[in-house]
């Protein structure tokens, strides 16, 4: 009842590391394509000026986007405009808008937007889609907050899609919501080229007729911690001609996470952070499971700290980090709250109870078990005996380097002892895939491999043989068809051997940075496995003989091995009375399929 409780909490850890990573790499995911999404968008400026793109031309560009990505609340042109056209911008504005009224605006201390106040330069919203629900963003000038203009001059000096700090949206309409801006700066064609020709930075010196721009402070945080470096963003511009404005994305921080995760199966909440705002503002949302919905939590980030002691006494385990817009976002997960004891484990007292009140059974069967043991021992001896020279191999590099390792382990460097270790390792697992290959084998001759089929969670085995199996240096294994086959009815054990056997030959005979498919399908009561290479491949005229034990194609040179991997395939699928094909090309390497009978 311990281990199965020991064990019992390993699957939990487990399955919550997994869930955190899954979560993370979908928001992660999520957030680049909106960065790239903006990036393709600033090619439609691209070596022209910003008068060759129209309102319709831009609204036609990007109405595909904003339809497949529904996380986007607004995608939006904002073009430098210097106080000397604003009249003549202005007009413009209304004339494309048809209001009469229409002007640059910016928000007073109490967030109402008024007319703005007269400075150097603007950067207002022109371009605007959709227009509906967002009209109050048209016109505001997106320089005349703080929170915006780092963000501004971020992306000018950098060059680089950037996100803003948590802030409300001009159009919104709920208190109770943040949302975020990414800024990708649109260079002139000019500055361009002379960047490209010169190696000169696009920063450039200041221009003697620009002045520092009067900037409205966002209420939410103290003055004493806005430190906004105005003089280098107006030295970027470089005599108001180093760029021409910004593409921008506006996003609602609850729909971005609700959309991200909708399609995922998951029970975890969590606290959303961004880790590169000042500490009242870093809190950015709660997901709460629950009801699939970002809340704004009254919680501080301190308290926050102090509470998850509480339910995540290792913080680190419950912490993933990425970056949006070259700031860092922190979700801090909440694991699920479990029973002290379940039923598993009490049902494998009972069992142990069970098992105790027919011990009597099997000493009943002692006599027949002692022969059929003593034949399978004879086998073993004949197995052992041929395979001799392998066991060897890994057993002296066992034994050279833990005496290594024992004589001189204080005279080694760390560096040294680790790989001492890993050599270790390494010739260990090589040892126990041998002896558990062996077994196969000679219980399969003994006629005592006996097939035991139960309900199996494919991907849940699959996922486990991937992470145990070693891999050479960037190799990748990629699965299709896993998720349309959750449960399969089969001998998990054999299943596992069949599996961990294709697949460490699949990395052993293929070379450094190449992929691995694995292709999983089902056709009525069969599931069909397919893996496939690109590997040394089989000779075509060895390639009936490969599945015999201890044969090796004559192609496979120094590579280590024992020629038992086909065999024990063949031997397995044999009782379970599956079928196995191997289509080999030594230049386009192996697939290798694999039919069960396990869906009934």
């Amino acid at each position: 009842m311990f281990w199965a409780a020991r064990g019992e909490q390993v699957r939990r850890e487990y399955e919550f590391r997994r869930q955190t990573r899954n979560l993370t790499t979908a928001l992660e995911r999520t957030t680049n394509r909106y960065a790239d999404l903006l990036l393709s968008i600033g090619d439609l400026y691209h070596g022209v000026t910003p008068e060759a793109v129209s309102a319709e031309t831009f609204s036609k560009f990007v109405q595909r986007s904003i339809q497949s990505y529904p996380g986007i609340q607004a995608l939006e042109w904002a073009p430098l405009v210097l106080d000397q056209d604003r009249s003549h911008y202005e007009k413009k504005l209304r004339d494309m808008a048809q209001q009469s009224s229409l002007a640059i605006t910016e928000r007073d201390p109490q967030g109402n937007l008024q007319i703005a106040k007269l400075r150097p330069f603007y950067v207002p919203v022109t371009y605007l889609e959709p227009l509906q629900y967002n009209e109050a963003a048209l016109g505001y000038d997106l320089a005349s907050e703080s929170t915006r203009f780092a963000a501004l001059q971020q992306a000018l000096r950098t060059g680089l899609p950037t996100a803003t700090g948590r802030l409300q949206l001009v159009q919104e309409t709920i208190s109770a919501q943040y949302g975020f801006l990414l800024f990708v700066p649109i260079y002139n064609a000019t500055s361009l080229s002379q960047s490209q020709d010169t190696d000169i930075p696009l920063s450039a010196p200041r221009s003697a007729r620009l002045m520092t721009p009067s900037v409205t402070v966002d209420s939410s945080i103290s003055a004493d911690k806005i430190n906004l470096d105005r003089d280098e963003f107006l030295q970027s511009l470089e005599d108001n001609s180093r760029i021409d404005g910004y593409v921008v994305g506006v996003f609602r921080l609850a729909e971005v996470l609700e959309t991200s995760l909708k399609d995922l199966n998951h029970n975890l909440s969590f606290y959303v952070l961004d880790q590169t705002a000042y500490r009242p503002e870093k809190m950015l949302g709660f997901y709460d499971v629950t009801q699939r919905k970002l809340k704004i939590p009254t919680v501080e980030v301190l308290d926050l700290n102090q509470d998850l002691k509480l339910q995540c006494p290792i913080l680190e385990r419950c912490q993933q980090s990425f970056q949006v817009g070259q700031r860092t976002w922190q979700l801090i997960f909440i694991p699920p709250p479990h029973p002290w004891v379940v039923w598993n484990v009490w049902a494998v007292g009972a069992i142990g109870f069970l098992i105790t009140c027919i011990v009597w059974v099997v000493i009943a069967h002692w006599q027949k078990e002692l022969q059929q043991t003593r034949a399978m021992s004879d086998l073993k001896m004949r197995l052992f005996s041929m395979t001799s020279h392998e066991l060897r191999t890994p057993i002296s590099v066992i034994t050279l380097s833990s005496q290594s390792l024992l004589l001189q382990g204080d005279l080694l460097t760390p560096h040294e002892q680790k790989r001492r270790i890993g050599r270790i390792q390494d010739s260990a697992q090589r040892l126990g895939q041998l002896v558990g290959d062996l077994l196969i084998l000679a219980r399969a001759e003994a006629g005592k491999l006996e097939i035991d089929r139960s309900i199996v969670n494919l991907k849940l085995l699959l996922e486990t043989l991937l992470d145990a199996i070693p891999l050479k240096p960037g190799q990748h294994i990629q699965v299709d068809g896993i998720d349309n086959i959750p449960l399969v009815y089969t001998d998990a054990k054999i299943l596992t051997s069949i599996l961990t056997n294709l697949i460490a030959n699949a990395s052993k005979y293929s070379v450094e940075g190449s992929p691995i498919h694995i292709t999983l399908a089902p056709q009525n009561q069969w599931l069909h496995i397919q893996i496939q290479d690109q590997g040394i491949g089989i000779p075509a005229a060895e390639q009936a003989q490969v599945t015999e034990s201890f044969y090796r194609a004559t192609n496979t040179g120094k590579i280590p091995g024992t020629g038992l991997g086909l065999a024990v395939v063949e031997t397995c699928v044999e009782h379970l009375q599956g079928e196995l094909d191997i289509v080999s090309n030594p230049s386009q390497g192996t697939c290798i399929t694999v039919t069960l009978p396990c869906l009934d």
